[in-house]
């Protein structure tokens, strides 16, 4: 377990940000800006700074693209049945929905870790590929991630298959979604 992470404790609350005053830490008052990104995550206990891996995203399940697809029912069930009982598997405190809206199923999925879980970005894949149908969207921060640090990535699954790049909307993070660190 790496200094200040809480992952023996899922339910944990994190700290504050990084730079944030604290009862224990003072504000060390405005500094100027450099054009590096800030360490992200959050302060733990020991005042170290932790990773993050912040994911957020939503697929609809359909076993194929057919939008008239009576006969496909029973299918599109097995395979939500199937994804449910996969979704089990890997559930953690985080959100990790199958729920159907309208006659429709759809996955969300949602989560603010300490460091990456591989398991979120595959499953999303594997959607794609046990429903082909599907499509949808996951945004994914990571800043273990090298070379992509400061980046917000997005995976796009359409028709079985995803594709992975940056989110130009949310990228870079620094400085479109947070100030430059002071030093």
């Amino acid at each position: 377990m790496c200094t200040g992470c809480n992952a023996a404790d899922p339910t944990a609350r994190p700290g504050p940000r990084q730079g944030a005053a604290t009862d224990r830490t003072p504000d060390p008052g405005p500094a100027p800006a450099t054009d590096q990104p800030r360490p992200r995550g959050v302060v733990g206990p020991a005042g170290g700074v932790r990773a993050v891996f912040e994911y957020h995203g939503r697929i609809e399940v359909a076993h194929r693209a057919a939008t008239d697809d009576e006969d496909g029912e029973d299918r599109l069930r097995e395979i939500t049945e199937d994804l449910a009982r996969r979704i089990r598997e890997i559930a953690g405190p985080y959100l990790l929905d199958p729920r159907w809206m309208n006659g429709e199923p759809f996955v969300h999925l949602a989560g603010f870790t300490d460091h990456r879980d591989e398991r979120i970005p595959s499953f999303f894949r594997e959607v794609g590929t046990r429903a082909p149908g599907s499509y949808g969207l996951l945004h994914v921060r990571d800043d273990e991630d090298p070379g992509h640090e400061n980046e917000v990535r997005v995976t796009r699954t359409v028709r079985g298959r995803a594709a992975e790049g940056p989110e130009p909307l949310l990228s870079p993070c620094v400085p479109v979604l947070e100030d430059p660190f002071h030093v």
